[in-house]
């Protein structure tokens, strides 16, 4: 097994991503998940929960009025994964519309803007983006990227990590 090295600051530990894979390669994900209830709780659970309520602490008034805030951790035992998404408060159906999430896998954590094929925000974003020089500064200012990442689109467009913000 690989060595992991985890900054103190960081709230999950080397038993948090021990107990993701174990799961992950476990067969009866429910069952393994269960047994192992208290270390999910102590490990993943609590501690992605601390680290949510720091990014909610961080979020302006005027996104926190527009977003539900007031959610709970999303488990995915098939496939595995934890997760966070935060929505408008007014949408009727929440995956048809732009969403952020936070996502706690196996080999790290995710975070991001999600905006279905089917949802006019996309065009939105995408008009806003193109027409707004001073919203995609902002964008990238505010957006730490290293090299080792990788950018997820299900987009018929590709989107490059030079010029991520083109189309």
């Amino acid at each position: 097994m690989t060595e992991v090295f985890v900054n103190q600051e960081y709230p999950f530990s080397v038993k948090s991503f021990d107990l993701l894979a174990q799961l992950n390669k476990n067969s009866r994900k429910e069952d393994f998940y269960l047994k192992n209830e208290e270390n999910f709780r102590n490990h993943i659970e609590q501690p992605f929960q601390h680290l949510y309520q720091l990014i909610i602490a961080q979020l302006s008034g005027e996104i926190i009025k527009q977003m539900n805030t007031n959610i709970q951790l999303e488990n995915y035992l098939n496939e595995p994964y934890f997760e966070y998404n935060l929505f408008l408060k007014q949408m009727e159906i929440p995956l048809h519309n732009a969403q952020f999430f936070i996502r706690l896998i196996q080999d790290g954590l995710w975070f991001g803007l999600y905006i279905s094929e089917i949802s006019v925000n996309r065009q939105k974003f995408i008009k806003n983006i193109q027409n707004n020089i001073t919203l995609k500064e902002i964008l990238l200012q505010n957006t730490r990227i290293h090299d080792n990442f990788f950018l997820y689109s299900e987009s018929t467009q590709h989107i490059s990590k030079i010029n991520r913000l083109a189309d």
